[in-house]
């Protein structure tokens, strides 16, 4: 246990977070995981008052600013010696949950698999298209 603070309220904290990762499934590893760590860190920084964000700006606003974060650097990554190796740009055809969609992706050797774009081939198997090669290099094109 910790030599200052409230051991009891650190106590109340280790059943709160075994709760919060056997209650929803969790794997026990959680507690362990970088990303779990960093946020408890940044929350003990924060004042008394820090209420966590609701279930909307999760879904909106948190949620597009953690795909633009790891968009950068995927990004930055992958074209950190462009000149040197360059980059493969590849896709292919994929339907979930009933929705045609082609994936555009790229790798290099600074960043193996990284999706550029997810297009929504809906309108284009409705009259009469195909997810063919042509197709998905047409799409690769529209990128460039």
């Amino acid at each position: 246990m910790t030599t200052h603070g409230n051991p009891q309220a650190e106590d109340e904290l280790h059943i709160a977070i075994a709760h919060w990762i056997a209650a929803h499934c969790l794997p026990f590893s959680m507690a362990e995981d970088a990303l779990f760590k960093r946020m408890l860190v940044k929350a003990r920084a924060k004042n008394h008052k820090y209420a966590p964000p609701t279930r909307y700006q999760v879904a909106g606003c948190l949620l597009d600013a953690n795909f633009a974060a790891y968009q950068k650097d995927a990004l930055d990554m992958l074209l950190a010696d462009v000149e040197t190796y360059g980059v493969s740009i590849f896709g292919d055809g994929a339907t979930i949950v009933k929705t045609p969609m082609t994936n555009i992706l790229t790798s290099s050797p600074t960043n193996p698999s990284c999706v550029l774009d997810v297009v929504n081939c809906t309108n284009h198997m409705m009259t009469a298209g195909k997810k063919d090669t042509w197709y998905i290099a047409k799409r690769i094109l529209h990128l460039m």
